[in-house]
């Protein structure tokens, strides 16, 4: 079972919004309808440990107030991992983008894969990059916490998008594609592999420079639904390394996987 899109979260959380206002058995007919009908075996395993958990009492919505000192605005993407919102800074007034890890997904070994991808934007440092401003744990009402951080709001296309503008054209697609070079390889250099590096993952800006987005790709094989996957991403994307369950990825594999995608 390969780690849920965005599609896929939204799919889950659309039924289960659904199924929660049924009683348990119509609401496992109604599972079991949808595998028959031939629904993602990756939705259904998910949307089984969805309906399992107690509703939170105050669910993370667009006005509620993280730790305080961030107001929620905006969701604007989701993840394997989590979803990204564009919050208000309360202090400052400014927007900023803010990754919190996914309700389904809070355990003590993944909010430790969370800190990770938290320690590791911190190391980054180049403007090619998206900068992350702070980092917290959230803590909800019933005593549970939800780690999050914040970072730079880039307003902009994602890659394969801007690629095809009628105006682009291929001396624009190879000079922005060695920023983006430049920004991996600073990573590189800091000990730091981005796992996943696709279209998606790059935002063109209004000026056209890149920003190379989300590090934080993840083993979650410690979380019981994703016991089953190997690897973390897409296939068509992921380091050969990664596919072969291999811990160790050098910044050679990320080249083979610009050379394989050119």
């Amino acid at each position: 079972m390969n780690l849920p899109e965005e599609e896929q979260w939204l799919r889950v959380e659309s039924l289960a919004d659904k199924l929660r206002l049924l009683p348990p058995d119509e609401a496992a007919n109604e599972v079991a309808r949808l595998e028959a009908a031939g629904e993602s075996r990756t939705v259904l395993t998910l949307l089984t440990k969805w309906l399992a958990l107690p509703p939170p009492p105050v669910p993370v919505q667009e006005g509620s107030v993280i730790d305080g000192r961030y107001t929620l605005k905006e969701k604007i993407g989701q993840g394997g991992m989590g979803s990204v919102w564009r919050a208000e800074q309360k202090m400052v007034g400014r927007d900023v983008a803010l990754k919190m890890i996914h309700t389904m997904l809070v355990s003590p070994e993944v909010r430790a894969q969370f800190v990770g991808e938290i320690s590791a934007l911190g190391r980054l440092n180049h403007p090619g990059i998206v900068r992350i401003f702070d980092a917290g744990i959230h803590q909800q009402p019933d005593g549970s916490s939800i780690p999050f951080f914040t970072m730079e709001l880039v307003k902009g296309l994602p890659l394969d998008r801007w690629a095809v503008l009628p105006w682009v054209t291929r001396g624009a697609q190879l000079r922005l594609m060695s920023q983006v070079c430049e920004a991996v390889q600073s990573a590189h250099e800091r000990r730091v592999v981005h796992r996943d590096l696709k279209p998606s993952n790059v935002l063109v800006r209004e000026d056209d420079y890149p920003m190379v987005l989300d590090f934080g790709i993840a083993r979650l094989e410690l979380f019981p639904a994703m016991k089953q996957a190997r690897f973390p991403g897409r296939q068509s994307t992921l380091l050969p390394n990664s596919i072969w369950g291999m811990t160790t990825i050098s910044g050679a594999a990320k080249a083979w996987m610009f050379i394989r995608r050119g």
